[in-house]
């Protein structure tokens, strides 16, 4: 490089006015530069160098030299344009891209939590929105798996609160229904049986274990169980001899049911006395 090409060089390059201050001219105010080393310079690129107050090539050089040494080398082709502001999109679109998003959407790549499937759909979804905002593909995947953390860690939550309300909900239906609480599932058990079939799982989402047992008790209590199929050789519940008798312990036990079974003159004598001779009727079948 030449004495005569080098203010050609600086004057093109687009080098900021702060940074070529990085040292001031020892030049006074009301001395001006030589004009002779000048005659190769553009007439840009003088009044340049005239207005900065460069007094000879020397003071050119140690410009640039303050300059190079505030930046540094090793920041040679990776500096950035700032856009203006958020509706520079081209200068931002600039920045993400230099700062490492992808070319497309497609560029970003998510592992599986625990090896599960995932949803596609959602996939795409994240993956442009990810790309729109301009996340780098480290940012994306940290983004992605602390989100599956935090919802994954969410549906934990969720089913244990749901079974915990599940549980107390029980709790409470033993401590309403008493001695009568297994009679009352059992009874619920047999309606599912008969009406519920594949939609027992739906019904229990929606209405919850406990409030599902309690319709069903409801249902299977109404019916009676001499109306439900009866198994062959057995009596009338449709139950085996130790079944039967297991049951009608159990119903015993049951104040209400005794209170109604040992008074003539109760509204549900009648029905109580069926309920035992159907019970006496399967522990003893054929007498």
């Amino acid at each position: 490089m030449t004495d005569d090409t080098l203010p050609d060089a600086l004057g093109a390059s687009g080098i900021a006015d702060e940074a070529f201050d990085a040292e001031p001219s020892a030049l006074s105010d009301d001395t001006a530069p030589a004009s002779g080393w000048l005659d190769a310079a553009s007439t840009e690129s003088a009044d340049f160098i005239r207005t900065k107050g460069w007094g000879d090539l020397d003071s050119v050089v140690r410009s640039y030299r303050n300059l190079e040494s505030m930046l540094g080398n090793d920041r040679a082709g990776r500096t950035v344009t700032l856009p203006k502001d958020e509706a520079d999109t081209e200068a931002l679109d600039a920045l993400y891209d230099r700062l490492g998003r992808p070319e497309a959407p497609e560029g970003y790549a998510f592992d599986a939590a625990d090896g599960k499937p995932m949803d596609e759909a959602a996939l795409d979804w994240f993956r442009r929105t990810a790309h729109e905002a301009g996340l780098t593909a480290r940012q994306a995947t940290a983004l992605f798996e602390s989100w599956n953390e935090m919802a994954s860690s969410r549906l934990v939550a969720h089913d244990r609160d749901r079974q915990a309300a599940q549980d107390e909900a029980i709790e409470a239906l033993r401590d309403d229904w008493g001695v009568g609480f297994e009679r009352k599932v059992a009874a619920a058990q047999r309606a599912a049986q008969r009406f519920g079939g594949k939609h027992m799982e739906v019904l229990e989402a929606a209405l919850g274990q406990a409030a599902l047992t309690e319709f069903l008790a409801g249902i299977g209590e109404a019916i009676g169980e001499d109306v439900l199929p009866v198994g062959e050789g057995s009596g009338g519940f449709g139950l085996s001899p130790e079944a039967a008798r297991t049951g009608y312990e159990q119903r015993k036990r049951d104040p209400d049911f005794l209170a109604a079974l040992q008074d003539a003159g109760h509204p549900g004598h009648a029905a109580a006395s069926a309920e035992r001779a159907r019970f006496l009727a399967a522990i003893w079948p054929g007498r």
